[in-house]
């Protein structure tokens, strides 16, 4: 009796063993796959905001070629510019105007950022570029094939597409804008950029 007690005993330590090692085990699991989203979450941040720059100089250049002075860096800008281009990817839209017709103008003043720029007595509150790339930027996390593209030539690629269009090429190239922010957001199938001026 009280060998079969003792056995019965070990038999249930050994369960509870294996089940305590099975649950570290998935513990484990689970936080190397959280640890890989985040790693690949703060990759893909580090490449958006590698786009944005890039981006930007492209900016530059283009306007240093047309004779015009390059566009500040300005951050507040850019942090409106990035919610939008979150907001468009979240809700699965491309467009200046939200679905409740949130402007950019609007979006400026809720972040409480004033654009006014006085030309010939007329007044300009602010302009804004958005650009989407379809791609797969999955590579990182599930080995894909199809890795985020060379951000050099991305940036390369929206700058040429913005020249070629006639509103897009207004914003780009007027003289009286002083600062830009750009914001990009991607998901694992669309690039999405936002350019504010001011």
């Amino acid at each position: 009796m009280g060998s079969r007690r003792s056995s019965s005993a070990r038999r249930r330590r050994g369960s509870k063993s294996r089940c305590n090692a099975r649950s570290a085990i998935a513990w484990a699991a689970a936080l190397a796959l959280a640890g890989a989203a985040d790693a690949a979450a703060d990759g893909d941040a580090a490449l958006a905001a590698q786009l944005a720059a890039r981006l930007h100089a492209e900016v530059g250049a283009l306007r240093a070629a047309a004779g015009l002075a390059p566009l500040a860096w300005d951050a507040a800008l850019a942090a409106i510019a990035a919610e939008h281009s979150a907001d468009m990817a979240r809700r699965h839209y491309f467009a200046h105007t939200s679905p409740e017709g949130v402007t950019f103008q609007m979006r400026y003043a809720a972040a409480n950022y004033e654009c006014r720029v006085e030309v010939a007595r007329r007044i300009h509150l602010g302009a804004e570029n958005i650009a989407k790339r379809e791609h797969r930027v999955t590579g990182r996390i599930a080995n894909a094939s199809a890795p985020w593209p060379d951000t050099a030539q991305l940036a390369r690629d929206i700058a040429a597409d913005w020249r070629a269009s006639a509103g897009h090429r207004r914003n780009l190239f007027a003289p009286h804008w002083r600062r830009e922010g750009i914001g990009v957001h991607a998901t694992a199938t669309e690039i999405l950029v936002t350019q504010n001026f001011c």
